[in-house]
């Protein structure tokens, strides 16, 4: 919409009720994950997560009315979820790379012999797969064992009972 001097008149969109409730709800639980994550890094990812699910429910709203699928009065629960959902996957996606960028600095920090017994890992092994690698590196068993026990979750990813995989 123009005014009569050929002006954009901005149009305000306001959430309705059961929209502004969830996305309410969903940034109670946003700044208490800020609130309780470590990461500094992740807790400034995390705050400008509230601005992105506000624009992106803005943007499905109105791509939903482009495709006549809503009307563009107010922004309605179905956009917030699609939002929230958009937001959740960005939050995900950042926790892995962090994850990833730690990992890489902790696996530079290793001593020699670990990153070389690290290395020479493959991809996926089981324990006893691990251990032999270990015992040709001259590392012990119980070593090899506290290795894998000290780096779960950080180099190592525990795929199913005695089977691990390497993060990076």
């Amino acid at each position: 919409m123009t005014d009569e001097d050929g002006e954009l008149v901005p149009t305000q969109l306001p959430f309705n009720t059961e929209a502004r409730t969830l996305l309410y709800h969903w940034q109670h639980k946003n700044t208490d994950l800020c609130n309780s994550e470590m990461d500094e890094v992740l807790v400034g990812v995390y705050s400008k997560l509230d601005i992105y699910v506000i624009r992106f429910s803005l943007i499905l709203q109105l791509s939903r009315w482009a495709c006549d699928e809503s009307d563009k009065k107010e922004i309605d629960s179905t956009s917030v979820e699609g939002a929230i959902s958009i937001v959740e996957y960005f939050r995900i996606t950042a926790k892995r790379v962090q994850g990833i960028t730690n990992s890489s600095a902790m696996l530079e920090q290793l001593p020699t012999d670990k990153l070389s017994l690290y290395n020479a890992l493959p991809v996926e092994f089981t324990t006893s797969e691990g251990i032999t690698v270990a015992q040709k590196q001259n590392i012990s068993a119980d070593s090899f064992k506290r290795f894998l026990a000290d780096k779960k979750g950080k180099l190592f990813e525990n795929v199913k009972h005695g089977r691990y995989k390497k993060l990076i």
